[in-house]
């Protein structure tokens, strides 16, 4: 008898050391899955953040380039103006003077060369005026064109 009990309390055992064995594995691969899902959030966060970083920096990419856009329309606009301009004074000039007044400088050397050098205006024909900007030289004869030149080289 005493065995038989014996036998009983080490089944008994038995079956609860099976059955915490049981709940040990349990909690085990419960940790585990836990601790996968942990790895999974901080893994979705980071991408969260680097997502709204993304964000951001297109936020930001698209109002430089929206300003970009605004300058550039500006100086479209102030180019068609300026050429608005320019072709008005140019009709005005082909209205006044039939012939271009516009020269390029070795059309003006030119010019300069056929001159009488005896005549009352050689003096004027052969001293030059340039543009302070870019250096482009008229004769002093023409200095109107020039100061429409200047006008348009400074703007």
């Amino acid at each position: 008898m005493e065995n038989d009990v014996a036998r009983e309390k080490l089944e008994e055992e038995k079956k609860r050391s099976e059955e915490l064995l049981s709940q040990v594995q349990f909690l085990y691969t419960s940790l585990l899955k836990q601790q996968e899902e942990q790895t999974r959030v901080v893994l979705l966060e980071q991408q969260m953040q680097a997502c709204t970083l993304d964000f951001e920096n297109e936020k930001l990419d698209r109002q430089n380039m929206q300003h970009q856009l605004h300058v550039i329309l500006k100086e479209l606009r102030k180019a068609r103006n300026q050429i608005t301009q320019l072709e008005s004074l140019k009709q005005l000039r082909e209205l006044a003077f039939p012939e271009p007044l516009v020269t390029f400088q070795g059309e003006a050397e030119n010019k300069v060369k056929v001159a009488s050098p005896k005549s009352p205006t050689a003096a004027l024909n052969e001293s030059l005026v340039e543009c302070p900007k870019c250096n482009i030289q008229y004769p002093a004869t023409e200095h109107r064109d020039l100061l429409v030149h200047v006008e348009y080289c400074s703007k």
